[in-house]
């Protein structure tokens, strides 16, 4: 029993002197100047250790009492001088780190400002070369490749060498989602406006479909396929439409009828026809199928199809979430307008807030619940207010002895 008080001292020393060493590694870690921090240990521990001699020299004696308590206050005050801007330091590192972000080292990454300035001034080979330059540092960065890549498309007319960099991108292991669609993607966007090449662009497109299945990216990528189909109709998404102007008719003044002047627009028949033969040619076309339930719901006032429409485009997986909100408040607008179905609007708008529980569209969907019965109102017709019959000759009448004369007369 009496070795174990021994045993239980010897252990607490080795835990202090592991302490000890633990801390003065980190203060020379990350010491300004490592080099004078080993040498204010070494005073330290020299200090320490001259204080020892007196100690053992006077041993317990009056001189001792004086002698001891005289050093070792020497001792302290050169401690304090060596130490004293270190503990200033650690007591005021709170404060200053919410100031300067502390001594926490930054991580390196690649700067495009002076890349980006020159684009912009139109140099575009020095922008290049100053991002291949941040490129052999980090061969792999994400923005600086696609950077590059938008330079040679959309600067200097070089859209294989563009084609290159993304997909060199591409196949980079490891890399995410967001970043591999939007790659893809923006390749498309370079072939169809700069390249007029559907075929090309239809090619990324379908790299989002291979690699990227069951995602709402390839979603999104299988919608911009339905509408990759010729150059014509591509080339408007990004340049300005051409306008044509004929010339008027002449005689315009002469005419006793302008009816045949107005353009006829398409009937309901001719609109449905065309949609339904878009959809049979792109079936996954939501744009169209949304077109098709309104011209039901407009055309053919047969809203109850529109709403089998709108309900095939929200059980379509992967669908996205303001897609979705949207063909529900559309099917809450179908029933109030046409149906005039109060319940069933608010059963549409129910489920975008049992489905979107803790999002924006919830708050908006109960707030419209609210209002579906001024909703209601105002798809009411107003009722006409029938006029009585007054005197149509009253402001013509004169005073009332007037009256009279005019009736013996």
């Amino acid at each position: 029993m009496s070795s174990y008080p021994l045993l239980r001292g010897f252990l607490v020393l080795i835990v202090l002197v592991g302490l000890l060493v633990w801390f003065i590694w980190l203060t020379l870690r990350k010491a300004v100047d490592p080099r004078a921090m080993r040498m204010k240990w070494c005073v330290t521990f020299a200090l320490l250790l001259g204080l020892l001699v007196p100690v053992m020299m006077t041993g317990p004696s009056q001189l001792g009492a004086f002698v001891v308590p005289v050093v070792a206050a020497g001792i302290g005050v050169i401690l304090s001088i060596l130490w004293a801007p270190h503990i200033a330091g650690m007591m005021a590192k709170p404060i200053t780190a919410a100031i300067d972000g502390g001594d926490e080292e930054m991580e390196a990454r690649p700067l495009y400002s002076i890349a980006l300035s020159r684009r912009m001034s139109g140099r575009y080979d020095e922008a290049l070369k100053e991002v291949q330059a941040q490129l052999e540092r980090f061969p792999n960065d994400f923005e600086g490749l696609m950077l590059s890549a938008a330079i040679a498309a959309e600067n200097l007319n070089d859209l294989p060498r563009a084609e290159v960099i993304v997909q060199r991108l591409a196949n980079l292991p490891g890399l995410p989602p967001g970043q591999l669609a939007g790659a893809l993607n923006s390749l498309a966007d370079w072939h169809l406006r700069f390249g007029q090449d559907p075929e090309a662009a239809r090619q990324a497109l379908e790299q989002i479909l291979q690699r990227l299945p069951d995602t709402s990216m390839a979603a999104m990528a299988q919608q911009r396929l339905a509408h990759v189909t010729q150059v014509g109709s591509l080339v408007e998404g990004f340049d300005r439409p051409t306008l044509t102007v004929t010339p008027g008719d002449r005689r315009l003044g002469l005419r006793q009828h302008t009816q045949d002047l107005v353009p006829a627009e398409p009937t309901p028949a001719e609109e449905a026809g065309k949609l339904l033969q878009r959809l049979q040619q792109f079936p996954e076309d939501n744009e169209a199928r949304e077109q098709l339930a309104r011209v039901y719901a407009e055309g053919y006032h047969r809203p109850e199809m529109a709403i089998l429409e709108l309900e095939q485009l929200i059980a379509r997986p992967l669908q996205p979430t303001k897609q979705v909100v949207h063909w529900l408040h559309l099917i809450a607008d179908i029933q109030i307008k046409h149906l005039n179905n109060v319940e069933a609007a608010a059963a549409a708008l129910q489920r975008v807030i049992d489905g979107f529980p803790n999002g924006a569209a919830a708050e908006n969907a109960r707030t419209r619940m609210n209002l579906l019965r001024l909703e209601q109102r105002g798809q009411e017709k107003p009722r006409a207010v029938t006029l009585g019959e007054y005197e149509q000759r009253l402001g013509l009448k004169g005073t009332k002895a007037d009256q009279r004369r005019e009736d013996r007369g």
